[in-house]
């Protein structure tokens, strides 16, 4: 394909709309340029044609410096925009529901490469309505062909003051090999309007300095946010420094959060919770947490409010270290120090739990607590290795009875002088501030917690020999 220079002599759309209906790439040569409102469109003479703008990288930076939006790309796809900084020189942004540096509204199979996003007063990259959704059946009904609405791929986001990247109804982003550092909310949002299938791949990405300005309790402040969406994947993102999760999933189903490496998480880090009852979402089944590895957090795991129907999860093979309570000043609602926990229909298998400053693993909370496999983890240094519901016991009424769990070949080692704290159960008052021991593993028999099966496989020990230079746990955070 045949190209077309640019080099500020006539206004970038005007450049942009000889290139397109010419059928010619775009090149943009070294500079830096101010620029103010400019857009890529259906009509006139080149239509719909798709285009590619590329710049050699670092070369080029676009600054925003007029109007209240700056790049707009509507109803066009197959738009390529590579090597080219968006400076927002903290201008603001207004005329679009949380606007980005880079807005596109209707398009799909966009792709933004080698690009950098700096110093946006609002979002980085903002998706609405973009990409397609196949037919709803197997049936060839000329709906089969669904397109990604973006590839973003090895960028830069800097300095967002709202979210480095948000996008709203715009399946099957592809966020890859890209740095995320110093965002004032969040990093990657991904929101419906209603659960349904999303399948967002966001994958070896870095993410650091993830606030929350806004408040809330976890609204903001996360790496990644899901919200009503499905069969997303989130993979081998290296993620330091979030307020509050390094994954949050909520009302999503089909969530796969595996290999992720979490440092300095100030609440859970990794999180897949159902609203409560009666928001009319209730679908948040089906989840995998595995091979993360998780230091100083809040809590590690977290698979969330089964009252409203989370559930049906594996968490599996991950490393959890430095679990700790949050101090109060941080205006959290609990105090945390937990390394995993569940409620319903979920295997906890393989994991490590290590420096939990309260709980290793809680298995149900009060009557919420069904199916609950707890098998093959290493629980060490912490008060109370693993806790089931005391509802499971025979003197609980049959109206508030929790479901069965089972306990095995777990090996615990607590920091109590009585070795049973590895294993107990608890009444929970609806806060994790409100756990207290019931009984102690020797008195967890058969006859008097039939739901409880606990083999004579667990090791329950407080020996800290032999001891080695790293077995400290850490007690200093690793942020303000």
């Amino acid at each position: 394909m045949s190209i077309l220079d640019w080099n500020g002599s006539i206004s970038l759309s005007a450049a942009i709309t000889q290139a397109r209906t010419d059928g010619k790439e775009l090149y943009i040569l070294p500079g830096s340029y101010n620029l103010g409102f400019t857009a890529i469109a259906p009509g006139g003479t080149p239509g719909t044609r798709p285009i590619r703008i590329y710049a050699t990288p670092r070369t080029v930076t676009l600054n925003f410096t007029a109007d209240d939006l700056f790049f707009w790309i509507e109803n066009i796809s197959d738009v390529e925009i590579e090597g080219i900084d968006f400076d927002g020189k903290n201008r603001a942004l207004s005329g679009f529901p949380r606007p980005g540096l880079v807005t596109a509204v209707g398009a799909s199979n966009l792709v933004f490469r080698n690009c950098r996003f700096l110093n946006s007063t609002q979002v980085g990259v903002r998706l609405q309505d973009c990409g397609t959704r196949r037919g709803a059946s197997f049936t060839k009904d000329g709906n089969e062909l669904a397109r990604p609405s973006a590839l973003v791929e090895n960028c830069a986001f800097e300095k967002c003051a709202d979210t480095a990247i948000y996008t709203y109804a715009s399946p099957a982003l592809r966020v890859t090999n890209s740095v995320f550092t110093n965002l004032n909310n969040n990093g990657i949002q991904i929101e419906e309007d209603s659960p349904i299938t999303n399948g967002t791949i966001i994958s070896g990405n870095s993410f650091s300095d993830v606030r929350a300005e806004n408040g809330g309790s976890g609204q903001y402040g996360n790496a990644v946010s899901l919200f009503r969406v499905n069969d997303c994947l989130v993979e081998g993102n290296t993620i330091h420094f979030a307020a509050f999760s390094a994954v949050r999933a909520n009302v999503c189903a089909g969530t796969v959060i595996k290999g992720n490496s979490c440092y300095g998480i100030g609440e859970v880090a990794l999180y897949v919770e159902e609203t409560p009852a009666g928001a009319g979402n209730n679908t948040a089944v089906g989840s995998v947490v595995s091979g993360n590895f998780v230091d100083w957090c809040g809590q590690g795991i977290s698979i969330a409010n089964f009252m409203s129907g989370a559930r049906n999860s594996a968490v599996t093979g991950n490393v959890i270290r430095n679990c700790r309570t949050i101090s109060t000043s941080r205006g959290l609602p609990d105090i945390r120090g937990i390394g995993i926990s569940a409620e319903a229909d979920t295997v906890i298998s393989g994991n490590t739990v290590e420096c939990a400053q309260r709980f290793g693993i809680i298995a149900g909370a009060g009557t919420y607590s069904r199916n609950l496999v707890v098998t093959d983890n290493m629980i060490r240094s912490t008060p109370v290795g693993i806790v089931a519901s005391e509802q499971t016991s025979a003197a609980t009424p049959a109206g508030n009875q929790a479901g069965h769990t089972l306990i095995s070949n777990n090996i615990i080692q607590v920091t109590s002088s009585n070795v049973n704290d590895g294993i107990v159960t608890s009444n929970y008052a609806g806060t994790d501030t409100t756990y207290a021991i019931v009984s102690r593993k020797n008195l967890i028999t058969a006859a008097a917690y039939p739901r409880i099966t606990l083999p004579a496989t667990n090791v329950l020990h407080n020996m800290a020999t032999p001891a080695m230079g790293t077995d400290t746990c850490r007690t200093t955070p690793p942020f303000g």
